[in-house]
């Protein structure tokens, strides 16, 4: 999935946070953050808009934490801006939880 955003790439994961800036951060981030601490993983999309540089999205996901055993849910948008190879450039979520 790397291989989809450009080398600079921009990820906000929520509005009120710094980005991660390149395909590093992003593999670093979804190793640690999601493959090591999540299982029973789920996730669908419907997009709802897209050009020929942006995309948005509406997303839902799913997983169980790996350390406690909760199930957690997501439900939020996405904001994707392409360079001219299609690769993501910058990459904003907004999303809310709900554990159970």
């Amino acid at each position: 999935i790397i291989k989809l955003f450009s080398p600079d790439t921009e990820y906000f994961e929520t509005p009120f946070v710094e980005p991660l800036v390149g395909q590093t951060a992003l593999h670093d981030y979804w190793t640690k953050g999601a493959r090591d601490s999540q299982t029973e993983v789920t996730f669908s999309a419907t997009s709802l808009f897209v050009s020929d540089h942006q995309g948005f999205a509406r997303w839902q996901a799913g997983f169980t934490r790996r350390r406690t055993g909760r199930r957690v849910h997501l439900d939020g948008t996405l904001l994707a801006q392409f360079d001219d190879n299609l690769r993501c450039t910058e990459f904003r979520e907004w999303w809310h939880r709900k554990e159970t």
